[in-house]
């Protein structure tokens, strides 16, 4: 009796190739941790500008336009329309007691360094972990290839011709188990390789938070 047994298995389809890759260019800046730190940092310096400002001295000008209508004048006649009494004013404040001002200027400045530092470590660590994803990404894509390209073929080959070797008679159930195994093997390997492959491109676009 012939036994007919399916042996070939279809490819399952995947979304992202392996060789796209290379046209990925992202990094840190675009990171929304790093992001959110930046933008602390440069609040902390700005407000580290503002607490300057108020060592400078506060300059205040003015003008004044009044009028004198129903006010007697000398000539004993009454002020109209036309009778204003107008001038400027000029002012100079000087901060006299600045020990708080400026214990608050350095409080200020140790701040806005001290979210720069959190910045730049957290901006170092982001690139690290990006670095990390992109040489998974660029090991299983490696992999991928080779199984796609190498394994899988000639796994196929082997256990189409252990097929053949089981149907004619010329070997025995223990060759086709093996044949099969070392197939089944590629298979889930190459399964197992497109998935971390997947994981590894879905947590570059996590820390980058692109859309590639």
């Amino acid at each position: 009796t012939q036994t007919n047994i399916q042996t070939d298995f279809e490819d399952r389809p995947f979304e992202w190739q392996p060789a796209d890759t290379g046209s990925v260019t992202v990094g840190a800046d675009s990171n929304l941790h790093f992001q959110f730190s930046k933008r602390e940092a440069e609040t902390a310096v700005s407000t580290w500008k503002l607490e300057k400002t108020r060592l400078l001295p506060d300059v205040t000008m003015g003008y004044f336009n009044q009028s004198l209508r129903g006010i007697p004048l000398e000539n004993g006649s009454v002020a109209g329309y036309r009778n204003r009494f107008q001038g400027f004013n000029l002012g100079l404040q000087i901060p006299v007691w600045q020990k708080p001002v400026r214990a608050r200027i350095k409080a200020a400045d140790l701040l806005a360094k001290s979210k720069a530092e959190q910045s730049n470590a957290i901006r170092l660590e982001v690139e690290s972990e990006i670095s990390q994803v992109r040489a998974r990404i660029r090991m299983h894509a490696d992999m991928i290839r080779y199984l796609e390209e190498q394994a899988l073929p000639t796994a196929r080959l082997i256990r189409s011709a252990a097929f053949r070797n089981f149907q004619t008679g010329n070997s025995g159930v223990l060759e086709l188990g093996v044949a099969i195994r070392r197939s089944l093997q590629t298979e889930e390997q190459l399964t197992t390789e497109r998935h971390q492959f997947a994981l590894s491109v879905l947590q570059l676009k996590f820390l980058t938070h692109s859309q590639f």
